[in-house]
């Protein structure tokens, strides 16, 4: 399916859709978010809001090399396109999920600049 680059959180316009959020192996405790792709992001980041809607408990601590501290990561179901992926993510402030390589290394991404669309395409 193919998404047109969006102006929503960054100029220039960046690749952003929506994606569905779930506490893991639940199906109605969803909410949906916009996901912007972070192709040098290691992991999938999650706004706070998410973690609090979904009641989300800590799992682990992680260091983060960008900013030399340590974060709580949370287990997380991320819906893209209708496929389901089981991550450990961190959280930011910002309104939007960034979708990183724990995300993206599973996927074809086909972005044409000149034209702001792109494309996900899943594995079979």
């Amino acid at each position: 399916m193919q998404h047109r680059y969006s102006d929503e959180f960054s100029s220039p316009p960046a690749l952003i859709l929506p994606v569905e959020v779930h506490a893991p192996r639940r199906v109605d405790a969803g909410m949906s978010c916009r996901g912007k792709v972070d192709t040098a992001a290691d992991l999938s980041v999650l706004p706070r809001q998410c973690i609090k809607h979904l009641k989300l408990v800590a799992f682990n601590t992680l260091s983060i090399r960008q900013t030399g501290r340590q974060e709580w990561s949370y287990l997380v179901e991320i819906v893209v396109e209708g496929r389901r992926y089981s991550v450990e993510a961190i959280t930011h402030d910002r309104p939007y999920i960034l979708l990183g390589r724990d995300i993206l290394n599973d996927v074809k991404l086909i972005a044409d600049g000149p034209s702001e669309v792109f494309e996900i395409v899943h594995r079979h």
